[in-house]
């Protein structure tokens, strides 16, 4: 049975998956910048197959953080090989330059083109907000970015004079009565209409019938409020990549 570890390396985790033949057993998610704790979390997975080298495939949208993941990955024994350099994505490609594109970006669309068959929007929520769209038939169509949740807190507070930095949970009221709580309305709230009204744009554009589904790390806090997601697929990501390596035939 072919055992593959899958990793998404981006800019704020890590998210790791331990494929067993198309089976997902064990996924974990990490700060990227906390690297003794995902290179550990990662040796616990090597330690769960039955190779000391099990296929490795990965994706970062950080080229600054590339070498030094690989050098983490080799030193736990692993020959990783990315997305987009040693394997290319098998879709066809409307955006210009393709070059231009986050290779997490291609690999959600290859993973819902290929789970779903139909029209879909896979909703990425983390450091950023990207909509990548397939028709279900091997295209990407391309898609929209926005300013994640976290970036939209950290810029309030360091583009205003007297703004503390907002916790960002959850507000148990619209009509706030302190700073701190207007600040969860309006970035909870506001960030959940921002991504409901790009999807809402996106499937009038595309005028039919559209999936929608939600990955990336705060997909659970958001999906809620955004009734457009009808789903949310955290491993999204990872099962793209554990089928770049099926269908290139390649493993590390």
């Amino acid at each position: 049975m072919r055992e593959l570890l899958a990793l998404n390396v981006g800019n704020t985790s890590v998210q790791a998956g331990l494929f067993l033949g198309d089976r997902l057993c064990a996924t974990g998610r990490w700060l990227r910048k906390d690297e003794a704790a995902w290179v550990e979390g990662i040796r616990g997975f090597v330690r769960k197959t039955r190779s000391e080298t099990p296929s490795c495939v990965a994706a970062t949208v950080v080229p600054k953080a590339r070498s030094r993941v690989l050098r983490s990955l080799r030193g736990l024994g692993l020959r990783p090989l990315l997305a987009e350099i040693d394997l290319r994505v098998p879709l066809r490609v409307r955006y210009r330059p393709r070059s231009s594109l986050g290779v997490d970006r291609l690999v959600n669309g290859l993973a819902a083109d290929r789970i779903y068959r139909r029209p879909t929007i896979v909703v990425d929520i983390g450091t950023a907000v990207t909509l990548d769209i397939v028709d279900g038939q091997g295209t990407f169509l391309g898609g929209c970015i926005a300013p994640g949740l976290e970036v939209l807190a950290s810029a309030l507070h360091t583009g205003t004079a007297q703004l503390p930095l907002s916790d960002l949970r959850r507000p148990r009221r619209v009509v706030a009565n302190t700073t701190r709580g207007g600040l969860r309305v309006g970035l909870g709230l506001g960030f959940a209409g921002l991504v409901s009204r790009l999807v809402q744009a996106s499937v009038e554009e595309l005028g039919g019938d559209v999936h929608v589904v939600a990955t990336g790390g705060g997909a659970p806090r958001v999906a809620g409020d955004v009734p457009e997601i009808v789903e949310v697929r955290d491993a999204l990501t990872l099962e793209g990549l554990a089928r770049l390596s099926s269908e290139t035939g390649r493993t590390g």
